[in-house]
């Protein structure tokens, strides 16, 4: 379905052609419909799936006829998990509504307090913030909700796994206290027990649940690759992919020190890195995305903080140090590579103790990709060998 058979008015549909979109995702082909309506909705979506745009569109859409946009107050609040997809979503609600005239404001640490504070009074009619700052900002009695018509958890699920859930229930309570008809829409990558207890406390009782489940797969023009083998090959392994594909890459790792060795090493071979991870500061990681996005760095490290919101246009490849400790967060690692069903590589490295959970992991998403483990691979790496490679690779 293409956006132009849907009600959806001539600036914003402008606006999407700018951003080159045509067709619908599934998931948009579900989810605007329904919020166009003013349902409330239980989304679980992939990432990379379009999920963004399924609610920014049909809330933008909305928005432009509310009372004229003579009543300056907040229409809508957005919360995300994480500062990084605060900028995200921030980014595509401005193209978005390029020329609409919709205000909007991002809440989150690593800005300036009172520029936030400031920004708020002004009673923008869009909110788009991470749980503790907003919560915050209610504490000081900076906003009225009555007029609030959409309240967005996007990555519902992140956010129970960041320890948010007694938080969202508080500011979701005390916005429905006060709004006078609220539409509420939660979005999931994954759909626990957990979060379908959480949406009976958020939900009207004929919600819409939206489960794209046997269409949600991972692309298939991702090329997949498993590589088995004893830790003490690992680093090896990775810097000789790094060398011999020379595009532009993200590194998973899963500990914050192990990225900082990497890209120590990285850096050792002349090849331009950066790593980000939850240590440093959001300044430091806008910089560090906006020059990977600029090609000015070729190779980007980072812990799981990268593995969801973020969109990277033209990336070549994902490596993955080890194995993530849930089994989705793969999906979400290797969806920054084939984003709208684009070309890609996904190289995983796995040690020999990860080598049942990778079974899993094959089986639960049906997973067709070459596993590869080399006799030599599987016994620890020879004392020579272990010495040639720290005077090569380590400073």
């Amino acid at each position: 379905m293409k956006f132009n058979e849907l009600k959806i008015k001539n600036k914003l549909l402008n606006n999407i052609d700018k951003m080159k979109y045509v067709e619908m995702t599934k998931i948009q082909e579900n989810v605007i419909p329904e919020v166009m309506q003013n349902n409330d909705v239980l989304v679980k979506a992939q990432t990379g799936s379009g999920k963004t745009a399924s609610y920014l569109v049909p809330i933008i859409n909305n928005l432009m006829d509310v009372e004229k946009r003579e009543d300056s107050c907040i229409k809508a609040i957005i919360l995300v998990p994480t500062r990084d997809l605060v900028n995200q979503v921030y980014d595509s609600f401005e193209k978005l509504n390029d020329g609409i005239g919709l205000t909007v404001c991002k809440i989150m640490g690593g800005l300036n307090k009172q520029s936030q504070i400031d920004l708020i009074k002004d009673k923008p009619d869009v909110v788009i913030a991470v749980t503790g700052r907003f919560k915050e900002f209610m504490s000081r009695d900076l906003m009225s909700f009555k007029k609030v018509k959409y309240f967005v958890l996007d990555e519902v699920d992140k956010m129970l796994d960041l320890g948010f859930r007694s938080d969202i229930l508080y500011i979701h309570q005390e916005i429905k206290r006060e709004s006078e008809n609220l539409n509420t829409l939660m979005l999931s990558a994954t759909l626990p027990e957990s979060i379908f207890e959480l949406s009976v406390n958020f939900l009207k009782p004929d919600y819409k649940k939206i489960d794209l489940e046997e269409e949600v797969v991972i692309n298939d023009l991702i090329q997949q690759k498993f590589l088995v083998m004893h830790n003490s090959h690992a680093m090896t392994a990775l810097l000789k992919l790094v060398k011999e594909n020379n595009v532009r890459t993200i590194i998973f790792a899963n500990q914050i020190q192990m990225c900082s060795k990497i890209e120590s090493l990285i850096r050792y071979l002349g090849i331009s890195v950066a790593s980000i991870n939850g240590d440093r500061t959001q300044l430091y990681r806008d910089n560090v995305i906006k020059e990977f996005k600029e090609h000015k760095i070729s190779v980007l490290v980072a812990t799981d903080l990268m593995s969801r919101g973020i969109d990277i246009k033209d990336l070549d490849l994902v490596i993955n140090l080890g194995l993530p400790e849930q089994l989705e967060t793969y999906m979400h690692r290797i969806g920054r590579v084939g984003r709208a069903k684009t070309q890609g590589k996904a190289i995983t490295i796995c040690s020999l103790t990860e080598k049942e959970k990778l079974t899993r992991l094959i089986q639960t998403y049906n997973i067709k990709a070459k596993v590869i483990e080399k006799e030599s691979w599987t016994k620890p790496a020879k004392e020579s060998e272990k010495e040639m490679n720290k005077l090569y690779y380590n400073k």
